[in-house]
């Protein structure tokens, strides 16, 4: 397929318009699936903290019943009665239940059931954990957890950020780089061209002998080869750009922006920076309080419990007595404590290996910064070598260019001159690629690619 039909297909991608990384990166983050998967990840932990935190939505409760019966009191007569209660219930996150509502019992009421006035009891009342369950229950541990993975699954998505933002901020700038290099290969080529046409109007007017002709028509051809093989890069950064865009044309950039090195101090901040915004931090942390939580629940497994119930209420209507009152203490505790012994074992393992995880992510961590950090540095020295090294090399094409129009030059080395020109000209434009995509990757380390 020819250079100028590949440009036509995409052309739908990228209409004519100058566009920036961070317009390219917005486009990226507005439809790429990887990171909309991440986002439903989010969603889904929110919605499961959503789902514990109903645990302690207020329930209510009726009960109602009818019942013919055989009395032990008066056996062999057949007895009646109904029953009605109605109850309105809230756990709390501390343990204690509080509920309040009304029961209305009336007929031959069977026992241990009990009558009440015509109008009914009315009561409140609350279940209060003294020992186990209290402040520390599985429903309240459920919650905390819930809303730790929710911060986890955020920094996971965070994390899944950096890394697709620090991809197509690599396949960007070697996108800018090769339509750089294939500018520096038309121009050279155009050189060529326009030099073979007068090399060869000179040959016919007898100035100059054939082989001039050749080497000036070689030379045509040698660039027109550099120029597919442009070409072919800026096609395949095409591509490799595509994969990243999900939600239509960006435009097409400008040229490679001038290097600019973040001052020392800067670079001696990255690291505690990363610290501090490494996604990968967060997450570990989030993992660390999960057990931590777990923890706690298996230690308060194993104390006894010691619950304390107190309901008091009204007794209304006829045949009523007023004030009513229940109350009761509930123990119990566990023979044998295998199973919170074994959670509470291994919830400090967990802690004591994510403890090493811990330490180990540190060190890659600061290994990570400090080697993005030397990539930037030695970049833009190699940038400040390349400039320098074209300077020469373009006065040398020069001096050669003016030997030849004076007659002591050779068109094989002035054409040497101008290809060692060209090609230094393109390695200066992989290494400022180079410098930024090595800035990018420094601050993918810190945590940050904004």
């Amino acid at each position: 397929m020819r250079f100028e039909s590949f440009l036509f297909i995409i052309h739908s991608l990228f209409p004519a318009q100058n566009v920036t990384l961070e317009t390219f990166l917005d486009k990226v983050e507005q439809g790429f699936p990887k990171l909309r998967a991440a986002q439903n990840a989010v969603e889904i932990a929110a919605a499961k903290s959503k789902e514990k935190r109903g645990a302690f939505d207020p329930v209510l409760m009726v009960d109602t019943s009818a019942l013919r019966y055989n009395s032990s009191s008066t056996r062999g007569k057949a007895l009646s009665t109904q029953m009605l209660e109605t109850t309105v219930e809230q756990t709390t996150r501390s343990g204690a239940k509080v509920f309040a509502g009304s029961r209305l019992n009336f007929g031959s009421v069977k026992s241990p059931g009990s009558s009440t006035g015509e109008l009914g009891e009315y009561f409140v009342g609350v279940k209060l954990p003294l020992l186990r369950g209290n402040g520390v229950n599985q429903k309240s541990i459920a919650e905390a957890v819930a809303n730790l993975e929710f911060g986890q699954a955020t920094e996971e998505a965070r994390l899944i950020r950096l890394n697709v933002r620090l991809k197509a901020s690599e396949a960007f700038w070697e996108w800018v780089a090769a339509r750089e290099r294939r500018e520096i290969a038309a121009r050279l080529l155009n050189i060529a061209k326009v030099r073979a046409d007068g090399i060869r109007e000179r040959y016919e007017r007898g100035d100059l002998p054939k082989i001039d002709t050749v080497e000036a028509e070689t030379e045509v051809r040698r660039r027109e080869g550099g120029l597919v093989k442009a070409e072919r890069d800026i096609e395949k950064t095409l591509l490799k750009l595509n994969v990243f865009l999900w939600n239509g044309p960006i435009g097409t950039p400008g040229s490679l922006p001038k290097p600019a090195l973040p001052t020392a101090e800067e670079l001696e901040a990255a690291f505690s920076r990363a610290v501090a915004q490494r996604p990968e931090a967060r997450i570990i942390s989030a993992e660390t309080k999960v057990i931590e939580q777990s923890l706690a629940l298996a230690k308060n497994e194993r104390r006894p419990s010691l619950d304390v119930v107190v309901s008091p209420g009204i007794d209304t209507g006829r045949n009523s007595v007023g004030a009513t009152v229940k109350a009761g203490v509930f123990y119990s505790i566990p023979l044998r404590q295998q199973t919170a012994d074994g959670q509470i074992e291994q919830a400090q393992q967990k802690l004591e290996k994510i403890r090493q995880d811990e330490a180990l992510l540190k060190r890659e961590i600061e290994t990570e910064v400090q080697d993005a950090t030397s990539a930037l540095r030695r970049a833009y020295e190699r940038v400040q070598a390349n400039v320098a090294e074209l300077e020469l090399a373009q006065q040398l094409e020069l001096g050669e260019l003016i030997r030849f129009q004076e007659g002591d030059g050779t068109l094989f080395l002035l054409n040497q001159r101008e290809r060692g020109t060209a090609e230094t000209a393109a390695r200066l434009v992989d290494v400022i690629a180079e410098f930024h995509i090595a800035k990018a990757a420094l601050r993918a380390a810190e945590g940050g690619l904004n």
